[in-house]
């Protein structure tokens, strides 16, 4: 085949992928080709986040350096979770897909369809940004910044941050901002550790003055001098301590043994277990680091209750 033809198809070619590449784009009324920056720097500066459906939803509220998750009872919140959130937001940009009232239902970004998302700092409003459906690919949504008119392709997959996992938008889960760790306990920071119950009772101590680092764990009437290895390898049976779900604190009853940790900057923090039941095929037991209550699985339990010598 001479090369004048081959660079006759060719040509062809590229003019018949350009223009499917032309009408695929044709489709969407208004669009134009300019990638707009929609959010602000100052929405990091959110101290709460209001999400909603309709009449329905949840808000999310900085107390000091913490959050909570606000809807039927207070829930801790997971600060880098959220932190990461607000970043997107405040980094979002698109390309916006249409312009004017006549396009909000078919990109459901109007008031009564969209997913609502409110930033507050104190009473002041930061930003008001509707989510409509999700965009032609998976990660990606059609937005709407309240009062405006511009619909702009984010390729960010807003919806599926609240747990909806259909083309529009509908109601929000907040499970992924939940914080279900209940503690950990990192050996550089440890200055004590001990636990009572009605039959067991056991502790780990640093000795601050020994070099290289030791600690003292004691079960019972017996001792024992570890190296950080192995005091390392004790603590790895017990931390992180994860739960499955947070309760209502009402629920918490009949408390069995106290968890005490005392940092070397002299902070404490506390978990107390209480009864365990049985729940379809497993054992379930409550523990309460106040204010919250977790319902945590029976077997990273069963650990405290019977510690072992590493």
């Amino acid at each position: 085949m001479r090369t004048s033809t081959l660079i006759f198809l060719a040509l062809i070619f590229f003019l018949l992928v350009g223009g499917y590449l032309f009408t695929q784009r044709a489709k969407e009324p208004g669009v134009e080709s300019i990638f707009t920056t929609i959010g602000q720097k100052r929405w990091l500066e959110a101290d709460r986040i209001k999400v909603f459906f309709g009449e329905k939803g949840f808000s999310l509220v900085r107390k000091q350096d913490n959050w909570l998750l606000e809807d039927d009872f207070p829930k801790p919140a997971s600060r880098v979770l959220i932190q990461e959130f607000l970043r997107q937001l405040a980094n979002l940009s698109g390309e916006k897909r249409a312009e004017g009232g006549k396009f909000f239902s078919r990109f459901k970004v109007e008031d009564k369809e969209a997913l609502h998302i409110v930033l507050y700092q104190g009473e002041q409003e930061l930003a008001h940004i509707l989510v409509g459906k999700r965009g032609p690919q998976w990660n990606s949504s059609f937005v709407r910044l309240k009062g405006r008119k511009e619909i702009y392709l984010v390729p960010v997959n807003l919806l599926s941050k609240f747990e909806i996992w259909s083309v529009e938008p509908g109601l929000p889960k907040a499970k992924d901002f939940l914080d279900l760790k209940v503690l950990e306990v990192p050996l550089a920071k440890l200055k004590s550790l001990s636990f009572k119950g009605q039959k067991i009772s056991w502790s780990l101590l640093r000795e601050e003055d020994h070099k290289p680092q030791t600690f003292v764990l004691k079960i019972g009437s017996k001792e024992k001098r570890l190296s950080s290895e192995e005091a390392k390898k004790f603590l790895r049976r017990l931390f992180p301590l994860y739960a499955e779900k947070v309760m209502k604190p009402e629920e918490f009853k009949g408390k069995r043994a106290t968890l005490s940790f005392v940092s070397r900057l002299g902070r404490e923090e506390k978990v107390d277990f209480g009864v365990c039941q049985k729940e379809k095929d497993q054992e379930v037991c409550l523990v309460k680091r106040a204010p919250f209550v977790y319902r945590v699985n029976q077997s990273l339990i069963e650990p405290f209750f019977k510690p072992a010598f590493p």
